[in-house]
């Protein structure tokens, strides 16, 4: 009979494996408002910590974190789908990845920004990595310690983070890593960091994160990139509140990105230089002090950056920062009235 033929046999042996280990795949709910640890049977419902078939699901509201203790965790996938809670590991903690597909709408941070043990994330088993959602990913090492204290480590296999996901902080990922949402090192606007990745891969709708604070070398967020990586997607630099670069100073943002060309360059006062680095030289703004746009310098320009100041409409949409010293007030108005009665611009 048909179903006598070993392979037959074989077939259906896997199929009741695969059946079985399906059976034995559980969604683990958290259930614990105030935080807790991932380790505590009782912050789950059911009540039993989540193993490799796992598949998480951290929606409970409120404001509270999901920690860990030393050593490793383990889940299938998860989905941090309350936009309030972090998911963190502290140094020696690892999360350990045995599915593809994760969603971030809350913040997801790898390290603790303190002397120890690495912290990470890593992918096990999948053939590939995918972070999505809306939330952040936080490499977050501490600024003395080599970039892989906080690493999301996929042993040769693509990461991806999808639309949405913004990837920062000070770390590693050691994988190829396809960016279709935002890389940014340093954690939030001012805040200096690096990101090292072995191959990025940028889609369109990628956007590449720098901020520029002061004009040594440590002062500029940087990306180490390993192997050649072509150029797409958005390239977004902006300088830190009180910082103003010398005319043409230069600042090497990405170590080897050598071909394609970026979409769309969003850095005002900046220029991209050519050459397989990635680098931009600072050259300035344009001064203009017809703030209204209605073809004269004037007064009435100088009433339009007093109200803007002071919190009213921007129609133009103007900086009302004129003189760049990272601050809209008064200053800002006396230089105004400078160049419209014929001075410099600031």
């Amino acid at each position: 009979m048909l179903a006598d033929r070993p392979s037959c046999r074989v077939l259906a042996l896997a199929l009741a494996a695969g059946g079985a280990s399906i059976a034995q795949a559980q969604t683990h709910l958290w259930v614990n408002p105030a935080g807790g640890c991932w380790c505590t049977p009782t912050n789950w419902g059911p009540p039993s910590v989540p193993n490799q078939t796992s598949v998480v699901d951290i929606s409970v509201p409120g404001q509270y974190t999901v920690g860990f203790s030393t050593g490793v965790a383990y889940c299938s996938r998860f989905s941090l789908l309350n936009p309030d809670a972090t998911l963190a590991l502290r140094g020696g903690e690892t999360l350990q990845l045995h599915g593809t597909t994760h969603r971030v709408d809350g913040v997801l941070r790898i390290g603790d920004a303190v002397f120890g043990s690495p912290a990470a994330v890593e992918a096990f088993v999948p053939p590939f990595v995918l972070f999505e959602g809306t939330g952040r990913v936080v490499l977050n090492a501490h600024p003395q310690l080599v970039l892989p204290f906080a690493v999301i480590r996929a042993s040769g296999r693509p990461v991806t983070t999808a639309p949405g996901i913004r990837l920062e902080g000070r770390g590693a990922v050691q994988a190829d890593l396809t960016l279709q949402g935002t890389l940014a090192p340093g954690v939030g606007p001012g805040a200096i960091g690096e990101i090292q990745v072995d191959r990025l891969i940028l889609g369109p709708s990628s956007v590449l994160e720098f901020d520029i604070a002061g004009p040594a070398f440590a002062q500029a967020d940087r990306l180490q990139v390993s192997f050649p990586s072509i150029r797409a997607g958005t390239l977004r630099v902006r300088l830190a509140p009180g910082f103003v670069p010398s005319i043409g100073q230069p600042f090497t943002l990405i170590t080897f990105l050598p071909n394609g060309a970026f979409d769309a360059l969003d850095a005002p006062g900046f220029e991209l230089l050519p050459g397989s680095a990635v680098a931009v030289r600072y050259v300035g703004f344009p001064c203009d002090p017809d703030l209204n746009q209605d073809g004269n310098a004037d007064q009435d320009d100088v009433a339009y950056l007093v109200s803007v100041v002071g919190g009213g409409e921007n129609p133009t949409g103007i900086d009302p920062d004129f003189n760049r010293d990272g601050n809209a007030d008064q200053d800002d108005i006396a230089a105004l009235i400078g160049v419209i009665a014929g001075g410099p611009c600031p």
